[in-house]
């Protein structure tokens, strides 16, 4: 069952123009606008028809008379609000992504905190963290035949 959201709003923007309310109910936004006019009528019916987005105005009027008021309502489908935010998402994560990865701190490097340990090995003096002993630790020499170890 689907359930419809109205959000009347009713405020004012330029002029006599009012931005009405938004619908949303049939997997669809709409939003309604209403604005005067005097002198010549503007046109009406639709002026923008894609799929998934359709623009349509309704103009009212007394006959004879040069002023009047009309609505124009625009009709979005969800899947194209999905379409047209997905690209700056997927931007967002593989930049947040990349950050983060340069937060990670690289050898000789406090975990902590990221202060630069080459001249304190034992302990970060910035934050007091003890660094833990790298996980390979370093290779001993080679034994040699002059060393005395091969027999």
């Amino acid at each position: 069952m689907e359930r419809a959201v109205r959000a009347c709003v009713r405020e004012r923007l330029v002029g006599a123009t009012s931005f009405d309310f938004v619908n949303i109910e049939r997997r669809e936004v709409s939003f309604e606008y209403s604005s005067g006019w005097n002198g010549t009528p503007p046109a009406r019916g639709g002026l923008f028809n894609l799929p998934g987005l359709s623009v349509d105005r309704t103009v009212v009027t007394l006959t004879g008379d040069t002023r009047g008021q009309q609505h124009l309502s625009v009709r979005v489908r969800l899947w194209l609000l999905l379409l047209a935010n997905l690209p700056p998402l997927l931007l967002a994560i593989l930049f947040s992504r990349s950050l983060l990865r340069r937060r990670r701190p690289g050898p000789g490097r406090c975990s902590n905190c990221g202060y630069d340990l080459r001249a304190t090995p034992d302990r970060c003096p910035e934050c007091g963290t003890v660094p833990q002993p790298p996980h390979n630790p370093a290779m001993q020499p080679p034994a040699t035949a002059s060393s005395g170890a091969v027999v």
